[in-house]
């Protein structure tokens, strides 16, 4: 989703905080309050400039770090510093 400026809603959970910048890139929210969530779904939806500033601010992490050659680089770097 970010890499095609996409802001992103999820729960606090796996590697999600290490993704997204929550009220930067999107929403990241506890996994154990649907309504909360849901509600946080909802005022995105309405709100047409947090989208596409949450998008954009998305799209440029992406492209700073998150690309196949930066994760290729980050990998190949991770092994030669075994």
């Amino acid at each position: 989703a970010m890499s095609l400026s996409r802001p992103c809603v999820v729960t606090a959970v796996g590697g999600n905080n290490e993704v997204l910048v929550h009220n930067k890139s999107g929403l990241i929210l506890p996994n154990d309050d649907a309504s909360l969530f849901s509600r946080g779904i909802l005022m995105l939806l309405s709100d047409q400039n947090l989208i596409d500033s949450y998008g954009v601010f998305g799209r440029e992490r992406f492209l700073a770090m998150f690309t196949c050659q930066i994760m290729l680089n980050s990998y190949e770097k991770l092994y030669q510093d075994l």
